[in-house]
């Protein structure tokens, strides 16, 4: 007798191994996009860390010089640096400022550096984007509050001219991924005099 149909039994069988070979798929394709994407994560974590560790080296280089005045505001900061050129050092000014991506809607640091002189419109600006997009990036100064508590107080902006001194710290703050991932980097500037309110 000749058989043309498969039994109940061998449709479940079938069925249930046919279940066990796409369970197995999926979960290694699933397996490989969570690494992938937690590698791209630990990526770009470790390009906000390496962006805020060079601010951090040339901020702590920075000193009081009153042709270049420290100023900053929540989105920008500007600040004296001296560079070695050779045999000697060049005096630059130094903007790191937030750059929106229209397209992506997100924000990115980036670095602005400036030969200093007198005909400020006739030097070379160079420009280098130094930390990946994030949701949002913000400075703010510290200066000692007054009173007997010696403590820190933190405003959204410093204005070099007016207080003749340096901010005792700067802090940069830069959300990614709409709060799963908060960075503060707070950093004290050595040469910083203690700000008035």
């Amino acid at each position: 007798m000749k058989r043309s149909a498969f039994t109940i039994i061998e449709l479940i069988v079938s069925i249930t191994i046919f279940t066990i070979v796409i369970i197995a798929v999926y979960s290694a394709f699933n397996l490989g996009i969570k690494t992938w994407r937690r590698s791209e994560d630990e990526r770009s974590l470790q390009k906000v860390r390496l962006a805020l560790l060079r601010v951090e080296k040339e901020l702590k280089e920075t000193f009081f010089f009153s042709g270049i005045p420290f100023s900053g505001t929540d989105k920008e900061m500007v600040f004296p640096l001296t560079i070695p050129a050779g045999d000697r050092d060049r005096a630059c000014i130094i903007t790191y400022s937030v750059n929106i991506d229209s397209r992506a809607g997100l924000k990115e640091l980036v670095r602005k550096e400036r030969d200093f002189s007198e005909d400020i419109e006739g030097t070379k600006e160079k420009i280098k984007k130094v930390s990946p997009l994030v949701n949002e990036i913000k400075f703010a100064y510290a200066y000692k509050a007054e009173g007997p508590s010696n403590e820190f107080e933190w405003q959204a902006f410093w204005d070099g001219k007016k207080k003749g001194a340096l901010p005792s710290g700067v802090r940069i703050s830069m959300a990614a991924d709409e709060g799963k991932g908060f960075y503060n980097k707070v950093i004290f500037l050595p040469h910083g005099e203690l700000g008035e309110k």
